[in-house]
């Protein structure tokens, strides 16, 4: 015989007589021990001829030591005797099993139009036999007996005449099943009202079907994540939801689980859980979760706005020498600290998702600077100048905006300075004016033109001081206020900055000024190099690239007319460092840098030229010699058309064009040349061509 979890054992009766077998109840009660189950008193003592019957549905196996071994002879005396016998249904019977049970896929058939057989024929005209004999005329044997006429017994005793059997098919023609007997599915209870003092969480489920409870639960978990938490501080709140915090939750099943609760198990089961019910209540936990590092991300970007940032001690130049303007504490949100505080409270078994308050772990900063240290400083460790004597007003204008914003900085021990930071951003409300700058390796107008002079000086005065350079970036094309490689380009757009961290062992104060068209900054600190050293730097050029030259023909500009562009050669070149303590010299390579060759362009304007006039200048663009060419556009202008004799190119690779094009924007003349003197002080002669110096490109 098969045997399924929860049956109650099922023994072949030895006597041969009806093969009848006796499904025995998975418990038992001893003699004089009450049992109330659906409000029927069974006990010990049953009357003679009185049959009763209990249908009930385990989910457990019977406990060890409470299955009962039945008999043929046991079985036998049951049914003469009439008394009662319990007959157990498994909650979970495969469909089609023939175990006692009425299914229309076994292969039982009808004894009459009242009785059922699984397996068996008819008894009797009404009686059913299944493994067993009937008890009565018209009760149904299989494992157990009907309580009135016409019910059919398949693990349970029907409730009228018509009633149908719970688990089993109908004991008459009007009989329904309650459910089969197949393995019950989840949609068993999900109509039942749950019942009373049953939880999720703290929400009452009571009288809810599992869907209902199912989308309380689900509008709890959302209610959860939009919880307000708030982390206060002297400095400012935080406020922030679950959401925010990574949080997820869970609640799955509840509903059903709800819905079976005290409607499920054994008699023993049942009766605990309606008396827990009844005495405290079930709760069932609707599971969450956070993520810890979005806790941490979260307060972290909120305090970047809430933090007091310390003032440092600082530097004031004066007539006297300097005077020490003192610091200031600052507060910063200890991050670490407050997501601890914050993660242990939403993970609090005790907390149900209500609002929070929480306090916000905040440190102190103190300010950098000791009085002690700044007081040291007073001697000059590094400085250079350029000049602009070239430049128009907006490019000076750019120039002395620049350095006042760089000058009467106070840079610390190990810290790290970005000229970029300081200078922008390069806008009108910033100082700014429209001036030439490279671009692209072109020269353009742009609102800061002329700034990377600034920040030129800036560095050549940091290299004779001897503090670590950690970024720096020569221009496109080659510079005519300091030597090859003597230069530092920065551009917004591209990010170039030129970066220096102080690693000396006291502080150091930036000072700037501009006057008489030249630029100057010195590096004040406390001196400790040996007096016996001295510093100087070499520029070395590798190669040159001759751009040539380019004429061309505009038919946009008026006969006569020209335009010059000035020449940029192309470079390769190194800067060294000679270091010259107490008659020992060393050279070291600070960087190397690389400029693109730019050719020197002509136009010449043929707007409204004769035929006469226009072979003319043809002729001398021809030529690729700029000299040539603006002579001819000089007569031109006169009113004299002569040939123009054949000459050399000027330059290899110097070409000319013989049609007109659009005008291409001039620039003035370039600044002069540098040369650094001993001194440090770069010292220059007005160079008859040039271009605009680089600003942000």
């Amino acid at each position: 015989m098969k045997r399924r979890n929860g049956s109650a054992n099922l023994i072949r009766t030895g006597d041969g007589e009806g093969k009848s077998l006796t499904r025995m109840g998975a418990s038992f009660m001893r003699a004089g021990v009450a049992l109330v189950m659906s409000g029927v008193m069974l006990s010990a003592a049953v009357p003679a001829q009185r049959v009763f019957a209990l249908n009930f549905e385990p989910i457990e196996k019977p406990k060890e030591g409470l299955q009962i071994e039945d008999t043929g002879k046991k079985a036998k005396e049951k049914s003469e005797t009439g008394n009662g016998t319990i007959n157990v249904e498994p909650i979970e019977t495969p469909s089609g099993a023939s175990d006692g049970g009425s299914n229309t896929d076994s292969s039982g058939s009808t004894g009459t139009s009242d009785g059922v057989t699984n397996g068996g024929t008819a008894g009797t005209s009404d009686g059913v036999t299944n493994g067993g004999t009937a008890g009565t005329s018209d009760g149904a044997a299989n494992g157990g007996s009907t309580g009135t006429s016409d019910g059919a017994a398949n693990g349970g005793s029907a409730g009228t005449s018509d009633g149908a059997a719970n688990g089993g098919s109908a004991g008459t023609s009007d009989g329904s099943t309650a459910h089969s007997s197949a393995k019950k599915k989840k949609g068993n209870f999900v109509n039942e009202p749950i019942m009373q003092g049953i939880y999720a969480d703290s929400i009452d489920l009571s009288g809810m079907t599992a869907d209902q409870a199912d989308q309380a639960i689900a509008a709890y978990i959302e209610s959860v994540g939009n919880t307000q938490i708030t982390m206060t501080s002297d400095i400012g709140n935080i406020v922030t939801t679950g959401w925010e915090l990574g949080f997820s939750g869970t609640g799955e099943d509840i509903g059903y689980e709800a819905a079976r609760y005290g409607r499920c198990g054994n008699i023993v089961s049942r009766y605990k859980a309606e008396a827990d019910l009844a005495h405290g209540g079930k709760v069932f936990d609707v599971t969450w979760s956070f993520d810890r590092n979005s806790i941490s991300d979260t307060i972290a970007n909120a305090a970047a706005t809430i933090n007091v940032p310390a003032v440092n001690a600082g530097l004031v130049r004066t007539a006297d020498g300097f005077s020490v303007t003192p610091g200031s504490n600052g507060s910063e949100v200890n991050v670490d600290e407050s997501a601890n505080t914050l993660y242990a409270a939403i993970t609090d078994p005790n907390w149900a998702g209500e609002a929070l308050t929480l306090p916000l772990a905040v440190d102190v900063v103190e300010p950098v600077g000791k009085e002690e240290d700044l007081s040291k400083v007073t001697d000059v460790l590094g400085a250079f100048t350029t000049r602009y004597t070239s430049s128009g007003a907006a490019r000076c204008a750019n120039i002395a905006n620049g350095c006042k914003l760089v000058s009467g900085s106070t840079v610390y021990p190990g810290e790290e300075f970005s000229v970029l930071e300081h200078l922008t951003p390069f806008s009108e409300e910033n100082g700014y004016e429209l001036a030439g700058s490279y671009i692209n390796g072109e020269v353009v107008d742009s609102l800061g033109g002329g700034i990377c002079q600034v920040s030129t000086t800036l560095y050549n005065a940091v290299l004779r001081a001897e503090m670590e350079v950690t970024e720096r970036h020569n221009h496109s094309m080659i510079v005519n206020y300091v030597d090859p490689s003597d230069d530092a380009a920065i551009a917004e757009s591209s990010g170039k900055d030129f970066k220096f961290r102080n690693n000396l062992e006291y502080p150091v104060y930036i000072d700037g000024y501009t006057a008489d068209k030249t630029i100057t900054f010195t590096l004040f600190g406390c001196e400790t190099r040996d007096p016996g050293r001295s510093v100087d730097f070499e520029s070395v050029v590798l190669s040159e690239t001759d751009p040539g030259t380019q004429i061309l023909l505009d038919g946009q500009m008026a006969v006569g007319t020209y335009t010059r562009a000035g020449v940029h050669k192309g470079y390769t070149a190194e800067l060294w460092k000679i270091v010259n303590e107490n008659g020992n010299e060393t050279r070291t390579q600070v960087n190397s840098s690389s400029y693109k060759a730019v050719p020197a362009t002509v136009r010449l304007g043929v707007l409204n030229a004769d035929a006469g006039a226009y072979s003319m200048l043809a002729a001398a663009a021809s030529t690729g010699d700029s000299a040539t060419a603006i002579a001819a556009a000089q007569s031109v202008a006169a009113g004299i058309v002569l040939p123009v004799p054949t000459v050399a190119a000027e330059a290899a690779g110097g070409d000319s064009a013989a049609q007109g094009g659009a005008a291409q924007a001039t620039s003035g003349a370039g600044d002069s040349q540098s040369n650094t003197a001993s001194s440090g002080e770069a010292q220059s002669s007005d160079a008859d061509q040039g271009s605009p110096e680089e600003s942000v490109g």
